[in-house]
C-alpha cells in the first residue's frame, strides 16, 4: 500500500537537510555562512528568495504538507494523524485567546475558532472529535487548557491509531508515556496523567528511582522505562529543563528511526521522514539563534534533536 509513498520519499531524502548539513551549519563561522548551508538542501530554492528563517520554514512546511497529502491519498487517516498536532496547538490558542496560530493543521484557524465558539461549521472529523471531548468554560487558566487539550489530543490520536495497530499504535503509546513523564516532572502537586500509554501512574512514579539491574516482568517495558529513567537522571536538574524536553522528544524520534531502518518501507518510513523534517526545523532555528547570539556550539549540540 505504501510502495509509492516510500518511493517518493527515497527520492526526496537525497536532498533533505541531514546530519551532514547540520554539522556544516554548526561549524560555520558566522550566521551568514550557516544560512548558506541551506542552499544545498531541499530548502535551497526558498532560501535563495527569502532570508527570514521562520518564513523559510513556513513555506517549506506548507510544501511538505502538500507533498504528504498527495502521496498519502490512499491513507488519508495517516496523513491526518501526522498533522493533528497543529490543530491541538491552534485549539489551545483559541481557548487562551491568543493570536499565535499555525496554518499547517487539518482545519483553518478561523474555522476551528468558529467551531469552538459554538458555530455550525463542518470541519475535519478528528479535529471535531477533539473539540467535542472538552467542556469549555470561562474559568480555565492556561495550565488547565494545556492539560485538557493534550488529553483530548492524545485520546483522539490513540483511538485512531488503534485502527492501524502495530508500530503506529506502539509509537502513540510511547508518546503518551513521554507526555506523562513531562507532566510528572513539571507538576508540584498531583499531575494529570493521560490514559492509554504503556505505563500506569505507579510505574511513572518509579522512573526516578529505577536502578540498573532491576528486572520487571515485562522485559520490553523495562527497557523503555529504563531508557526514560536514564534521561531523567541526566537532565532533571532545574538548569536542564530544555535539554530534558528535547531528550524526551528525541527518545520518540530514535524509536521511529530505528524501526524505519529495520523495515525501509511502509508507515515507519513515512513517520521517520516526517519526524526528520520536524526535527530539522527545530534544530535549524536553534543553530541560527546560536549564531546570531554568539552562543558556543558546545552549549547547543546536547539539545539538538536527532535527524
Amino acid at each position: 500500500m505504501y510502495e509509492f509513498a516510500s518511493g517518493v520519499i527515497n527520492v526526496l531524502e537525497k536532498k533533505i537537510f541531514d546530519a551532514l548539513d547540520q554539522e556544516r551549519m554548526i561549524k560555520a563561522p558566522d550566521k551568514k555562512s550557516a544560512f548558506e548551508v541551506l542552499f544545498d538542501t531541499d530548502m535551497g530554492d526558498v532560501a535563495t528568495q527569502e532570508k527570514n528563517i521562520e518564513r523559510i520554514i513556513e513555506i517549506d512546511l506548507t510544501d511538505f504538507k502538500k507533498t504528504l497529502s498527495d502521496i498519502l491519498k490512499k491513507d488519508n487517516t495517516l496523513f491526518m494523524l501526522l498533522f493533528l498536532r497543529y490543530d491541538a496547538l491552534n485549539f489551545k490558542a483559541v481557548l487562551k485567546k491568543t493570536t499565535e496560530s499555525f496554518s499547517y493543521g487539518l482545519v483553518p484557524f478561523e474555522q476551528l475558532e468558529q467551531k469552538v465558539n459554538g458555530q455550525r461549521v463542518e470541519i475535519n472529523p478528528l479535529v471535531e472529535k477533539m473539540i467535542n471531548s472538552i467542556q469549555v468554560t470561562t474559568e480555565m487558566d492556561s495550565k488547565t487548557i494545556e492539560t485538557i487539550v493534550d488529553k483530548a489530543y492524545f485520546e483522539v490520536k490513540l483511538d485512531t491509531a488503534k485502527q492501524f495497530g502495530g508500530f503506529l499504535l506502539d509509537i502513540t503509546k510511547m508518546e503518551i508515556d513521554v507526555a506523562n513523564v513531562k507532566a510528572l516532572l513539571k507538576s508540584t502537586d498531583n499531575p494529570v496523567f493521560i490514559e492509554g500509554g504503556n505505563l500506569v501512574k505507579q510505574e511513572l512514579e518509579k522512573l526516578i528511582h529505577l536502578q540498573e539491574g532491576e528486572i520487571l516482568q515485562d522485559l520490553k517495558k523495562f527497557f523503555e522505562v529504563f531508557g526514560l529513567s536514564l534521561l531523567i537522571e541526566k537532565y532533571s536538574g532545574e538548569d536542564n529543563q530544555v535539554a530534558l524536553e528535547n531528550a524526551l522528544n528525541g527518545f520518540i524520534s530514535e524509536k521511529i528511526f530505528e524501526k524505519s531502518r529495520e523495515t525501509s518501507a511502509g508507515r515507519a518510513k513515512i513517520l521517520a521522514f516526517f519526524q526528520k523534517k520536524m526535527n530539522s526545523y527545530a534544530n535549524i532555528r536553534l543553530i541560527m539563534f546560536s549564531k546570531e547570539n554568539s552562543i558556543p556550539s558546545a552549549e547547543i549540540e546536547p539539545i539538538l534533536l536527532p535527524i
